[in-house]
């Protein structure tokens, strides 16, 4: 048994009790209490789940529409018009089959941004799996009423459905989805919702050079700056990617307890970079 307990112990040949889903016994001697049912473990390793901290479940069956493209041609050519084409059946059969690969191998929470999301929330708690679920929101220059725009209707009304469903088995988060698909009235939106409704917030940050480039150039301001001054990361965050995270934005995440989500398999597949984990800590 990995215990991940303070002291990181490590107990062999253990046995652990669960009681109405929780664990209430762990010891190396056998309860004395005889249990209704007992999985043999013997030769196994028994340990917290892992969790993957940015996912968008639902595009699995996209994975080989585009190689060798940069992040940019690769979602305007390739994957969002084939996005546009998914329904709320498609989603939830994508989602899964992504879940059940997540939980093949040993991925028991996510935290996922995507649309379609009550057929996503749907899937979860099908599924058992935990989640964090967000409703990406993007703004491409066109009018603008929270009350009205279809993303953040998306997100009010999972929030509405599906928070803290199953004894807060599945939370629900704001979202942005990006500096670079949106402006100021989303922001400003968004994280009023999430400071009011003491949500989390999930972003993309900073995941390619020419994206964090052109924002510095728009505006003056690294896209971690600029998301800060509009109240983005007040409360609790994550924030994708942070490849080209600059030394005052590692300071200013960790000012705001921001988590960066390392995603080493996405950067290297769309060759943005590899992120400076290692700084960043």
């Amino acid at each position: 048994v990995v215990t991940m307990d303070e002291d990181l112990r490590v107990l062999f040949s253990a046995f652990v009790g669960v009681t109405d889903g929780k664990i209430s016994y762990l010891s190396r001697k056998a309860p004395e209490e005889k249990p209704q049912q007992i999985i043999n473990g013997e030769g196994m390793v028994l340990m917290p789940g892992l969790i993957n901290c940015h996912t968008h479940l639902a595009m699995s069956p996209l994975r080989g529409y585009a190689d060798d493209c940069e992040l940019s041609v690769w979602l305007n050519d390739h994957i969002f018009p084939r996005e546009e084409r998914m329904d709320d059946r498609c989603v939830k059969a994508a989602t899964l089959l992504s879940i059940a690969e997540c939980l093949r191998f040993g991925t028991t929470s996510v935290s996922d941004m995507y649309d379609h999301c009550n057929a996503i929330a749907e899937a979860v708690a099908e599924s058992g799996i935990k989640a964090n679920l967000s409703r990406g929101t993007t703004l491409f220059g066109e009018d603008f009423d929270v009350e009205k725009h279809p993303g953040c209707r998306e997100m009010m009304e999972l929030k509405e459905k599906w928070d803290g469903f199953d004894n807060g088995r599945i939370r629900v988060d704001a979202s942005i989805h990006a500096e670079y698909t949106s402006d100021h009235r989303l922001w400003d939106a968004v994280s009023e919702y999430a400071i009011n409704e003491h949500l989390g917030m999930h972003v993309h940050l900073s995941e390619t050079k020419a994206e964090h480039e052109a924002c510095k150039e728009k505006y003056g301001l690294t896209p971690a700056q600029l998301l800060d001054c509009h109240h983005v990361f007040d409360v609790r965050s994550i924030a994708a990617h942070c490849v080209w995270l600059e030394p005052e934005d590692m300071k200013l995440l960790a000012k705001r307890k921001v988590s960066a989500v390392h995603c080493p398999v996405s950067n290297l597949k769309l060759a943005s970079g590899c992120a400076d984990v290692q700084e960043m800590i």
